[in-house]
């Protein structure tokens, strides 16, 4: 089986790339990345990885280029992680999250069905497609993104399940919040933000009252769930929520603060209150692909700033 790994080099491709690296269904792994987080430690410090994967530097907007990499490489499955990420729920402006993760997935729907040798996509799709006019919501709930990421990660989702034929399985993997640390690592969601802040700063800051809770799921047990769909032919084509765990951000905050105990815990707005989203599953993945229970966030939090004492 040849896989190929859009944006294979940022923060969730950075973890999966080993682990796909050793799955033995997998003879070749193709990344294709426009290198625009400047990160080559991926393949400089995993230099046996070359033997098992290809590199292609491109854009997801170059039609042209990813027509060439399907023929060439003759790809049965990919793993769509090429996007324009921030904060799930920011509402920055639209027209970059548009042409990349919207307009880039539409191209990449026209390269595959340019060949016939495709037969599975994964698309690492966002809790935020969702919206705000619930607190929890399941895969049953109609998506009203509110954000501009939301709303340009659900176009993305729309244009490969209404434009690739029935005789693709398609994969879509509605992520809560990621954390952990990878080569690729981004201080940009809120826990991933709280374990840097925690330890370099001593401090972490909290807005509103904190009692707004968020679904988490750790980088490396997303990249495990890909890995396991990829190659578990019992996963039926659909829409998955992807998560362990939820928590309130004082949650997290008592957590780091038994950690560091001296830490200072700085609330901005403090009697605001803030909107909660989770988000939880119809169905057990985790069971399907023999992965074991994910562990208490405390666990990872404390495997995670291990990881900076340097």
């Amino acid at each position: 089986m040849n896989v190929l790994v859009t944006g294979g080099f940022g923060y969730v491709g950075s973890s999966l790339i080993p682990i796909l690296f050793k799955n033995e269904e997998i003879k070749k792994i193709v990344i294709y990345d426009n290198l625009s987080n400047n990160n080559y430690d991926l393949v400089l410090s995993h230099l046996r990885l070359l033997s098992k994967v290809t590199f292609v530097e491109g854009s997801i907007l170059d039609n042209e280029l990813l027509k060439v990499v399907f023929k060439k490489h003759e790809i049965h499955t990919i793993v769509h992680l090429a996007a324009k990420t921030v904060t799930p729920m920011s509402d920055n402006g639209f027209h970059e999250f548009d042409q990349i993760n919207h307009w880039g997935t539409s191209i990449l729907v026209d390269a595959i069905n340019s060949v016939k040798s495709v037969k599975n996509i994964i698309y690492l799709s966002s809790f935020s497609v969702y919206g705000i006019y619930k607190s929890k919501f399941n895969e049953n709930d109609n998506p009203m993104p509110y954000s501009n990421y939301g709303k340009s990660k659900f176009l993305g989702e729309k244009e490969i399940l209404l434009r690739l034929p029935k005789s693709i399985n398609k994969f879509i993997l509605r992520s809560g919040v990621l954390y952990g640390c990878t080569i690729g690592y981004k201080p940009n969601t809120v826990l991933n933000k709280f374990i840097f802040e925690a330890h370099f700063s001593n401090k972490i800051q909290i807005f509103g009252d904190g009692n707004q809770k968020r679904s988490f799921i750790h980088v490396q047990r997303l990249s495990e769930t890909i890995s396991g769909v990829i190659t578990n032919t019992a996963i039926k084509s659909g829409v998955y929520n992807i998560l362990d765990h939820s928590y309130s951000v004082n949650d997290l905050a008592k957590i780091l603060t038994q950690i560091y105990p001296n830490i200072d815990l700085i609330y901005m707005n403090r009697d605001h209150s803030m909107k909660s989203i989770e988000i939880e599953s119809n169905y057990n993945l985790n069971s399907l692909l023999n992965l074991k229970q994910a562990k208490n966030i405390d666990y990872y939090l404390k495997r995670e700033l291990s990881k900076f004492s340097f």
